[in-house]
């Protein structure tokens, strides 16, 4: 591994304006090397109106220094929608509503909220949730998603 991240996210970088152009609108997001792996895994993200998205681009470098290979998830799916800040926060609002109801608890944790599209092609806020439950001799830890439609 290189000293550092930052010289794995340079050569992303480089790999993404190479691919994208300079005045690509993806965020850089992360940098690590997974477990048990041999290349660093950086993201970038777009996010709308502040909110972040599915529509990212993870780029995998190796240990020498070369992009050695690369995905687009959702690649532009937002490019020609406005988000409405209001209706995104009553979104969230709503999303952490339904999951108290659902579960009957607020011992709950979101772990992640980002942008996404329902079967319909709405667009939803997702909320990534971490709860546990328990049979009263293990605790069972559970990660799910809840979506709520962005009126």
């Amino acid at each position: 591994p290189f000293d550092n991240d930052d010289e794995a996210i340079k050569i992303a970088e480089e790999f993404m304006i190479k691919i994208f152009g300079s005045d690509h609108d993806y965020d850089f997001e992360s940098c690590k090397i997974p477990p048990q792996r041999f290349y660093y895994e950086v993201i970038y993200r777009k996010y709308v109106n502040g909110y972040r998205t599915d529509d990212y681009v993870r780029l995998w470098v190796n240990f020498d220094g070369e992009v050695c290979a690369f995905s687009a998830f959702n690649r532009d799916r937002y490019d020609h929608i406005a988000i409405n800040r209001p209706s995104a926060i009553a979104s969230q609002q709503r999303s952490k509503s339904n999951i108290v109801d659902t579960l009957n608890s607020e011992n709950f944790t979101i772990v992640d909220q980002y942008i996404s599209k329902n079967e319909e092609g709405k667009l939803v806020m997702v909320s990534v949730i971490e709860y546990s439950l328990t049979d009263g001799v293990s605790v069972y830890p559970i990660k799910d998603e809840v979506s709520v439609v962005i009126e």
